[in-house]
């Protein structure tokens, strides 16, 4: 039920990404993202942008599976994205 999703590499930096997506789970402990349909894992940073639908601030405990969600950040040397914002939206 997901997302036909591509990858943006933004002009400045080839390893950043930005995306949307629906989310599998998240794992507050490990601050670890992971997606319906898309086989990228993300490590929410801890001093990463998390807003709302009205873009108003967000904790991490506040995203749940089955959230639809814009994700910007930076690939990983080990294929892993370093999130460093994340955006509830209304749809995909």
């Amino acid at each position: 039920v997901l997302v036909d999703v591509e990858d943006e590499h933004l002009e400045d930096n080839q390893n950043e990404v930005e995306f949307r997506a629906l989310l599998a789970s998240v794992d507050l402990d490990t601050r670890m993202i992971t997606f319906f349909d898309r086989p990228d894992t993300g490590f929410v940073n801890a001093s990463a942008t998390l807003l709302g639908f009205d873009n108003e601030p967000k904790t991490l405990a506040e995203f749940f599976g089955c959230s639809i969600v814009e994700v910007r950040g930076f690939r990983l040397a080990d294929g892993s994205i370093d999130v460093v914002r994340m955006t509830m939206e209304n749809s995909l």
